[in-house]
């Protein structure tokens, strides 16, 4: 089990850093359900459901990410998330 979450952390990092590139809805929930409170998850997963003309879910996952970038104190990233949700529901 150890070894399957190393593994899932490694290929966080890569979609993380762009070398990796997910299309697939289910497989980012999946690895949402496995790194629950990683923010930079739910911004990919927000572009991408922003990308599927999922709006009101984006924006929904860019509000998480601000969250969670908040708590992370990184707060340009906090930033750049919330004025992504609030261009799909202004405030």
């Amino acid at each position: 089990m150890n070894d399957h979450m190393n593994k899932q952390a490694g290929i966080v990092t890569r979609i993380i850093d762009g070398s990796i590139t997910i299309d697939s809805v289910a497989e980012l929930e999946n690895l949402l359900k496995a790194f629950p409170r990683n923010p930079w998850l739910h911004k990919i997963f927000a572009d991408l459901l922003k990308r599927e003309k999922s709006l009101y879910a984006a924006a929904d996952e860019y509000g998480e990410a601000a969250e969670l970038f908040m708590e992370k104190n990184m707060t340009l990233q906090a930033i750049v998330s919330k004025t992504l949700e609030w261009q799909i529901l202004k405030p």
